[in-house]
């Protein structure tokens, strides 16, 4: 054998590692689609659904899971149901999610680092009837409704704000600095100095009890931002009972900074509806994040013919603090659809609503809506009513939705009103009509004119006023009302 001959070992190994190189994309292959096999498995849908269902104690429905290198890992097919008391006359579920695509950071998954990038929720729907409430606040004390109102509504309790709270360290003055001397002249010989007597160290200052101390916020190191991309979402609020559609927003799509360094975003909506009114346009809204605040920037649109302005906060912080903020500027009120064949018009109408809470405790809910109207016009039937203004003010706390006051005022007629809706679907109020006799006599047989007979009218103090009383308690699926002081009671399922 001549030394320059190849050696019979190394080139089978050679060969041997040919093979492995030749066959590596067929291993790929075969571990992708093995590990897809094995995370879509039913026990791995068992075990995501009954994680989500402890969670949130509602039936969870899961399709499936996927992953590839470049789209991340896909759960398909989510389906959160209704409570077990809405599921009857609620036919939707309560989330549905096409799929939820979670695109982790390879790089610092193979430095031993799970960082998300994106989350992608593709076609995101939630559908929320507002018997909802009852579930929400279930074990939670809550006010049972009187069966008439009181014309003075309970106190409100205050609302006490916290200490502010600095967000740069309170100033420090540093110790003196020891000064060193001057260099001498040369050829020119110095005195010695004495020393300096060291100074007596100072005692500080008690600190003043009630003065809260000084906070400094942590500083956060950089972090890559976290996305949440939505796809189409969409939200409902409806009256389960009814199927009747409250508020609905649609065509939501666009990218959510929730975590990470500061960023900006834009928010394209397709459409809002709140109370049968729509957005005339395709809406644009700039969402910013600074840690720990996501905000909706404040942004103006069109819900039918009134213009408005809506804005938004969301605290990445425990049990996620939210406020929203919604106004009308004065304007001229159309025609609107009140209960009895009744429409309601004004030269100026204004309104601002409010909502802060935590999302995770319903128990905080925290909301006013106030409206205001001046020069109102009242048409009942072929009756015509002048008020010189009108109010209402509805506010919400502790699972209770009140209109503690409502009214429209003019010198010849008034209608005053409240009611309360607890969380549970129980419901009371009370609404009067005051002015002359004939004048109240002739609403309530245009209000009521399937309702025959007596209808009693109230005696008042102030000379040739009467009144003229309705009296509703019940729940959202049957309502009883009175008609008139000790009148006759009407049933009515809403």
């Amino acid at each position: 054998m001549t030394p320059d001959a190849p050696i019979p070992g190394i080139r089978s190994g050679f060969r041997c590692w040919r093979r492995l190189i030749s066959l590596l994309p067929l291993l790929t292959v075969l571990l992708f689609l093995v590990s897809n096999l094995l995370i879509s498995g039913p026990w791995t849908r068992q075990w995501i659904r009954s994680w989500v269902q402890e969670k949130i104690k509602l039936p969870t429905h899961v399709g499936g899971f996927t992953w590839s290198p470049w789209r991340g890992v896909a759960i398909h097919s989510i389906q959160i149901e209704q409570p077990e008391a809405l599921r009857a006359s609620t036919k939707e579920p309560l989330l549905s999610i096409a799929e939820i695509r979670f695109s982790p950071s390879w790089r610092a998954l193979f430095r031993g680092r799970l960082e998300v990038n994106r989350i992608t929720l593709v076609t995101p729907r939630l559908f929320v009837p507002i018997e909802i409430m009852a579930h929400l606040f279930h074990g939670a004390t809550v006010a049972a409704p009187p069966v008439a109102l009181a014309a003075m509504p309970p106190a409100t309790p205050p609302l006490i704000n916290p200490p502010a709270v600095s967000a740069t360290p309170s100033s420090v003055t540093p110790p003196p600095s020891a000064t060193s001397p001057a260099p001498p002249a040369p050829g020119v010989p110095t005195a010695p100095t004495a020393p300096t007597a060291p100074t007596a160290p100072t005692t500080p200052a008690a600190p003043d009890a009630n003065k809260p101390p000084s906070v400094i916020l942590p500083t956060i190191p950089p972090q890559p931002t976290t996305w949440v991309d939505l796809e189409n979402a969409s939200f409902a609020v409806v009256a389960g009972n009814s199927g009747m559609l409250l508020a609905e927003t649609s065509g939501v799509t666009g990218s959510i900074p929730i975590f990470g360094d500061a960023a900006q975003s834009t928010l394209t909506v397709a459409s809002i509806s709140v109370g049968g009114l729509k957005t005339n346009a395709k809406l644009s809204t700039q969402l910013s994040w600074s840690y720990p605040i996501f905000s909706v920037l404040p942004f103006e649109t069109q819900l039918g013919s009134y213009p408005c302005r809506f804005s938004a906060k969301l605290a990445a912080l425990p049990l996620l603090p939210l406020q929203l903020e919604a106004q009308v500027p004065p304007q001229v009120l159309e025609p609107i659809p009140l209960p009895f064949a009744s429409r309601l018009s004004a030269d100026s109408f204004a309104a601002s609503a409010r909502f802060r809470g935590f999302i995770l405790s319903p128990g905080s809910w925290d909301g006013d809506f106030r409206a205001e109207v001046k020069s109102a016009t009242l048409h009942i039937a072929d009756q015509v009513a002048h008020f010189d203004s009108g109010s209402s003010i509805t506010l919400l706390r502790g699972g209770a939705l009140s209109c503690v006051d409502a009214r429209l005022v003019s010198d010849d007629l008034s209608i005053l009103g409240n009611g309360t809706l607890v969380a549970d679907g129980r419901l009371a109020g009370v609404a009067r009509v005051v002015s002359r006799r004939d004048t109240v006599e002739s609403i309530t047989r245009r209000i009521l004119p399937q309702v025959p007979g007596l209808r009693p009218l109230t005696e008042l103090g102030t000379p040739q006023r009467v009144a003229f009383d309705l009296e509703a308690a019940g729940t959202l699926n049957q309502l009883l009302i009175r008609l008139g002081k000790d009148g006759p009671i009407l049933q009515v399922q809403p």
